[in-house]
Formats: C-alpha cells, sequence, structure tokens
C-alpha cells in the first residue's frame, strides 16, 4: 500500500489544556499561522489572515494526537521542518511528546536516496559482531604517548574502535597528527582496530575530512544535537568515504519532549552509521523494549546502521546480544577499570565475553506501526 502522507503522532503529557484545543492551535499554525501577544498579565494566541493551505489535517485517539502532512508542506527541507515546524515550534501550543512519524514513500526516498554507496561497518571491519569500544575522555589527561600505548594494547587483545569523547576541541594540525599516530599504532597490530575522532568542531571543513581520510581514518564521530541534524545531513551527502557515529550529546535536556525513537531516525535519515540509542536498564520495565523499537525504526531506513551500547558492565553483554543481535557496538566505561585506571585484564575479559556471545542466537521483536 503505498504512502502518501507522513504521519507524526504526539503524546500529551501535561493536561492543563485538552487535546482538542491543542489540536486546532496546531492545525492553525501549520496551515495558516499564528501570532503572539505577550501582555503584563498573559499571553493571547492570534490567527493570521491568509488563505489556508490544507496541507495538514489532524485526529485524537485517546491522549494522541496525529498529524498527516502532505509533501507540499516541506518543500526540499524535509528535516529542517520536522525539526522546526512540526517539533519544536509546536511546544509553544501545549506539554506534547513527538514519539514517532513515518514519512511519506517520496520524503524516504528522497532522504534516503543521500545514503547510498557507502561501505558498511561489515564491510569495513570484516569480522564478525558485535564489535568492543572504549573511550578517550579530555578529562582522563592522558598524554599522547599513553594513548598511542592504549591503542596498540586495545588492538592486540581484540578490540575494535577508540573514540574522543564529547569536547574534543583542539587545533586542526593537531587532530590530524593525532589521529593519523594512534591510527597507525593499531594498524601495527591489527588492520580492524580503529580510532574514532570527534570532528563536531570541523564539520562544515571538506578538506579535514579528505585528509582524514588520506591518513588512514575511517570514522569520524558528531555530536549531531549539538551541531544539527539538517546540516549533518548536508556535510554527509557531500563526503561519501568515511563513516559517522552519531553521539547523542544533550538528548537527556531533550528527551521530555522527543523520543529517542524519533531522534534516532532523524539521525539514520541524515546518514549516520554508527548511533547511540541508550543502554537499557534490563531491570526495569519496557526498557529493551523500547531501544528494540528504535532498532526496527532505524532498520525500516537502512539495515546497515549499528547501534552503540555504552557503560557496558559484564553482566548485561550476554542479554545485549540475546536483545539486539550481533551487529551492534559495546562500548565500555567503568566496568574495565580498577580505581580508575584502564585494567587490562579486566578489558581482555570482556572481549573474551564478547567473543564467547557472538554464536548465540537472539530476537527482535517487530515494531508496531503508526
Amino acid at each position: 500500500m503505498t504512502n502518501n502522507k507522513s504521519v507524526f503522532r504526539y503524546k500529551i503529557i501535561d493536561n492543563h489544556e485538552s487535546p482538542k484545543e491543542i489540536i486546532e492551535k496546531v492545525s492553525e499554525e501549520l496551515n495558516r499561522g499564528l501570532a503572539f501577544i505577550v501582555s503584563q498579565t498573559d499571553e493571547k494566541v492570534v490567527t493570521i489572515a491568509g488563505e489556508w493551505k490544507g496541507w495538514v489535517t489532524t485526529a485524537i485517539r485517546g491522549n494522541n494526537v496525529y498529524i498527516y502532512v502532505d509533501d507540499g508542506f516541506f518543500s526540499s527541507c524535509v528535516l529542517e521542518q520536522i525539526l522546526t515546524s512540526l517539533w519544536a515550534n509546536l511546544l509553544d501550543f501545549g506539554e506534547i511528546r513527538l514519539e514517532e512519524f513515518q514519512l511519506s514513500d517520496n520524503l524516504h526516498a528522497l532522504l534516503s536516496s543521500g545514503n547510498l554507496n557507502k561501505q558498511s561497518i561489515q564491510k569495513l571491519v570484516r569480522i564478525n559482531g558485535p564489535y568492543f569500544g572504549i573511550v578517550f575522555k579530555p578529562s582522563f589527561d592522558l598524554s599522547f604517548t599513553e594513548k598511542l600505548n592504549i591503542a596498540e594494547k586495545f588492538a592486540n587483545i581484540g578490540g575494535v574502535f577508540i573514540k574522543e569523547d564529547e569536547t574534543y576541541l583542539i587545533e586542526k594540525s593537531r587532530l590530524l597528527k593525532e589521529s593519523k599516530s594512534i591510527q597507525r599504532a593499531m594498524n601495527t597490530v591489527s588492520d580492524h582496530c580503529f580510532y574514532v575522532p570527534n570532528v563536531t568542531p570541523y564539520l562544515l571543513d571538506d578538506n579535514l575530512f579528505q585528509e582524514l581520510y588520506g591518513i588512514g581514518i575511517r570514522v569520524v564521530m558528531v555530536n549531531y544535537l549539538i551541531t544539527g541534524l539538517p546540516i549533518v545531513h548536508k556535510i554527509l551527502k557531500r563526503n561519501k568515504k568515511l563513516l559517522f557515529w552519531g553521539h547523542r550529546v544533550a538528548y537527556k535536556s531533550l528527551q521530555r519532549y522527543i523520543s529517542m525513537k524519533v531522534v534516532a531516525l532523524l539521525a539514520t535519515y541524515s546518514g549516520m552509521n554508527m548511533i547511540h540509542i541508550g543502554t537499557p536498564f534490563f531491570s526495569k520495565n519496557n526498557s529493551v523494549k523500547e531501544r528494540v523499537t528504535v532498532l526496527n525504526s532505524i532498520n525500516k531506513v537502512n539495515t546497515d546502521v549499528i547501534p552503540v551500547f555504552t557503560k557496558a558492565s559484564f553482566h548485561i553483554i550476554s542479554d545485549l546480544i540475546k536483545s539486539f543481535g550481533k551487529k551492534i557496538i559495546i562500548m565500555a566505561g567503568g566496568s574495565v577499570r580498577t580505581k580508575g585506571h584502564l585494567d587490562w585484564k579486566k578489558m581482555k575479559r570482556l572481549i573474551e565475553t564478547i567473543q564467547n556471545n557472538r554464536s548465540q542466537r537472539f530476537l527482535i521483536e517487530r515494531g508496531s506501526k503508526i
């Protein structure tokens, strides 16, 4: 069945206003426009005079608001329109959370076509998952020599990814120098171990991406919620050789109003190849199921995208693989440290745990449609 409209589902999270009141304002805003007047005592909403566009229709089902959108509403700025007109601006009209969306067939094809012809992580790494990784944080105060030693040891015990974390804000020349040396240290041991520098400050520098590829870097990390997904989408379309690791820094400040399912799906449409989707708490109801739903949504757009789980301990490795399959990246945190320092015995044990679980069966439940 052809999907001719995009549909967005929102959950009302505060009942100060009725669904009917919210949906009337939303419909007016998206089809014609609203303005605001702030007085000394309150705020008033004023309808804009003009033609009713008829781009959007709405529906209420229980505590959910549904918005059905014609393709003409978007022009060519799909991600921009979703994040502004269909999300952030609508928060003025009520306490609502964007839970999920499904694009029309035409818009789906338009966005996903830009992600073709990029090698998959499986072809890059050339070993079976799950893939094990660790993090370099600026707060660790590691010297350049210490990074090189860690990189070589990590490759030697079967590690796959070392990524720099959120605030890797150093000058371009140093970024290139360290990236080249760290990747080379890994390559002396293994050809399937990868250094992942954070390129967020240099996202508009196409020459840097070319230079990074030339010195052996194959994966780079972007804090996409800080830079903005629309600009990320444009940059990634221009850079076909590198794989992009999407880091969800700042999501906790947004999660009341937008689901991880929506964020991950937008990141997938933008062209990300690895995406943090949140490590589930297996002791909490629905925590695993929610992440499985996120992964199912990603797979409907691009089956090559790899979910990333951070802060993993020994105790959840088997459950992660059983729940999400072998095409995942498992990033260790405090579980491989003793008194704050990397413990190589723990590192080896964790890698052995991953390797021993690579053959186990797994189950991913089907996610429900909107």
